[in-house]
């Protein structure tokens, strides 16, 4: 009976021992959990004051791009203006032109060869058939509120294609409304010199067509490119080649037909030059980038001027008194 009793006593003092280990490691680790969760709460609180940074320079950034926008906005808005004024102007002038102006009944021709039936000989002498008669003032009009229809689009439908394009530095809409209306303003202008052979008047309109279609496939060449090719200086320089018809026309009838225009016609065409000349200038110098120029939508601005002055031009044709003097 004594030999039992001994062994129940070592089981429970090796237990006693290791609750007794137990507790000391516990107590050891306790501390490191409690600073490994009070780093955690530090740097979850400094995340969170952190964000408030972020937020203010995200706030920052947005107030700086808001301020940008409406600086490259406000030239843009009064081209907007421009456009809109430059479309209530043209309308009224339409208006005028149809309810006072001068009927100006103007005949066109078509040349040809035909026998001389004086001869029997079979010789060919040029001739000159009449085609049809048109009222010019209603062609003016009719130009002028076509211009109007124009730039009211390029306020409201076409505004933001207009001033993306102008963003990118395009001119692919003046272009696209030089082709439109060029050739109807020198075509008009040079039928007050005497030019009416109806293909005549076809080529001198199809030369300012070309020259707008090379201006527009250059403009889009240089978008793609980002520099500039010598095919849209040439267009503008070819631009001019119809006023040295219209110079020689204004000869011959001078000197063949004597008949002296008046000096209201002389001084409308010298004027449709001068401002065909300034639209190359500003066309050439819009392309260097030089001067004022050198700011995209200054150039812009005198661009769209000088296609309104153009239309401007033959708008005072109608109310002219005589054509001779």
């Amino acid at each position: 009976m004594a030999t039992k009793t001994p062994t129940p006593k070592k089981k429970t003092a090796t237990k006693a021992t290791a609750t007794k280990k137990t507790v000391k490691s516990a107590k050891k680790a306790a501390p490191k959990k409690v600073a490994a969760a009070k780093a955690k709460t530090v740097k979850k609180s400094t995340t969170k004051k952190a964000t408030p940074k972020k937020t203010v320079r995200k706030a920052a950034i947005s107030k700086a791009k808001v301020v940008s926008t409406v600086k490259v906005s406000s030239p843009l808005m009064n081209m907007r203006k421009f456009n809109i004024f430059s479309a209530l102007l043209l309308a009224v002038g339409a208006g005028l032109i149809v309810a006072y102006g001068n009927e100006l009944l103007t005949s066109f021709t078509s040349s040809y060869l035909a026998e001389n039936a004086l001869t029997e000989s079979g010789e060919l002498l040029p001739a000159v058939r009449e085609l049809f008669s048109i009222n010019l003032s209603y062609l003016i009009a009719g130009v002028l509120g076509a211009a109007a229809v124009w730039r009211a689009l390029l306020a409201t439908s076409l505004r933001e294609r207009y001033e993306a394009q102008v963003d990118r530095k395009l001119t692919s809409l003046n272009w696209i409304e030089l082709g439109v209306f060029g050739p109807w303003i020198v075509a008009i202008i040079a039928s007050l010199t005497g030019v009416r052979d109806i293909m005549t008047l076809l080529l001198i309109g199809g030369v300012v067509s070309v020259t707008a279609v090379l201006g527009y496939l250059s403009d889009r060449y240089n978008m793609l490119t980002n520099r500039s090719v010598l095919k849209n200086k040439i267009a503008i320089d070819a631009v001019m080649l119809p006023w040295f018809v219209i110079a020689v026309s204004l000869t011959h009838t001078y000197i063949y037909g004597m008949i002296n225009l008046s000096s209201a016609v002389y001084g409308l065409i010298a004027l449709g030059l001068l401002v065909y000349v300034a639209l190359a200038l500003a066309h050439k110098k819009q392309i260097a980038a030089t001067g004022r120029f050198a700011e995209f939508i200054f150039g812009e601005k005198v661009i769209a001027t000088m296609h309104v002055l153009l239309l401007a031009v033959i708008a005072a044709i109608p109310f002219l008194s005589s054509l001779t003097s």
